[in-house]
C-alpha cells in the first residue's frame, strides 16, 4: 500500500487504486479500504468501491466499515447502511459531527434506528 499511499498524495488516484487494488488482492484489508475509498471519494463509483469496502469491514476495518455505511446508503440499502454504521461504531469510529453531516448518509440521518444507533454510541463513550 505504501506505493497507492504516495500515488494518492500525488492526487494520481488511478495509480493509487491500482496499487490498493493488488494489496487488497493480497488479503491486505488496508488495501481494499484504500482501494474503496479511491472508488467512492475520488472517483464518485460508488456501486464499484462496495465490494472493497465489504472486504475491508470484515477485516474490521472502521473506516471501511464506515465508508461502507455511505455506500448503502448512496444505494438506497437503508438497512444494510444502519448495519455497517453499527459496525463502524463497535469498531471505534467515533467522529460524530461527521457522522451527523456526512451528506452520503443523508437519507438515513433521519431515521430512528439511526438516532437510537448514535444515542447508544455516545453513551458507551461517556461511560
Amino acid at each position: 500500500t505504501a506505493l497507492g499511499q504516495q500515488y494518492k498524495r500525488q492526487k494520481n488516484f488511478y495509480e493509487a487504486k491500482f496499487y490498493f487494488i493488488k494489496a487488497c488482492d493480497q488479503y491486505n484489508i488496508n488495501g481494499c479500504q484504500l482501494a474503496g475509498e479511491v472508488l467512492l471519494i475520488h472517483e464518485k463509483k460508488v456501486a464499484d468501491a462496495e465490494p472493497f469496502l465489504t472486504m475491508a469491514c470484515r477485516g474490521q476495518n472502521q473506516i471501511g466499515c464506515y465508508n461502507l455505511a455511505c455506500v448503502h446508503a448512496l444505494l438506497n440499502k437503508k438497512n444494510k447502511a444502519l448495519h455497517s454504521l453499527e459496525e463502524a461504531l463497535k469498531l471505534g469510529f467515533k467522529e460524530w459531527e461527521h457522522v451527523l453531516k456526512d451528506p452520503d448518509l443523508k437519507n438515513i440521518q433521519k431515521l430512528k434506528d439511526f438516532g437510537n444507533l448514535i444515542e447508544k454510541y455516545k453513551k458507551l463513550k461517556i461511560n
